[in-house]
């Protein structure tokens, strides 16, 4: 995922994404890189802002916006993801199901055409599971915030049993290679052999 989102190089070989080689996802290839949207582990949000200043946050420094222009933005997607009671709590007073929806939030406002979520499960209670794994289905099937387009999901996870799904494709890194298995049922004859 680093290396499809350009925060690291490869040590050997190259990762493309829209075109263009990740290792040069520089100043002058910044519309491309807008186009992949990252979701942290655990969230990284910052906890000296609130969620909806963490939320704003890449319409202030990549859209320039001001605080009143990002804040109708905001607002609509903190009401998509029912973070809005939350709008004005730091991270550390959420919980980490809630942090990790605000991560995703902050990841969204830009409307990525690749979002990449890394162990987005992990440390959540059963209903935001449940809450994000129907989210996320929404956002691949195409969510009224990108106007019905579908987004394209890359997610990495230590358990694929919460991701099966005849319609998801799936691949492993095994031994630092990476292949390509396919449907849900591709997946578990691997894991059989």
């Amino acid at each position: 995922l680093l290396h499809a989102a350009g925060l690291m190089t490869p040590a050997h070989g190259s990762c493309r994404v829209f075109g263009c080689e990740t290792d040069s996802f520089d100043d002058t290839h910044m519309a491309e890189r807008l186009r992949v949207g990252f979701v942290f582990a655990g969230g990284k949000l910052f906890n000296h802002l609130t969620v909806a200043e963490n939320v704003a946050l890449p319409l202030r420094y990549q859209k320039e916006l001001s605080a009143a222009e990002a804040a109708g933005v905001v607002g609509t997607l903190l009401e998509s993801l029912e973070l809005t009671p939350l709008a004005d709590s730091t991270p550390a007073n959420l919980t980490a199901s809630w942090r990790q929806r605000a991560a995703l939030a902050r990841t969204l406002v830009l409307k990525p055409e690749l979002l990449l979520l890394d162990n987005p499960l992990a440390g959540l209670g059963v209903r935001h599971r449940h809450w994000l794994q129907q989210f996320l289905d929404q956002l691949w099937r195409g969510h009224d915030w990108f106007d019905g387009r579908p987004l394209t999901l890359a997610v990495a996870t230590d358990d694929l049993r919460p991701w099966r799904n005849p319609d998801r494709k799936f691949a492993v890194l095994d031994e630092q290679t990476f292949a390509v298995l396919g449907s849900c049922h591709k997946v578990e004859f691997a894991q059989n052999r």
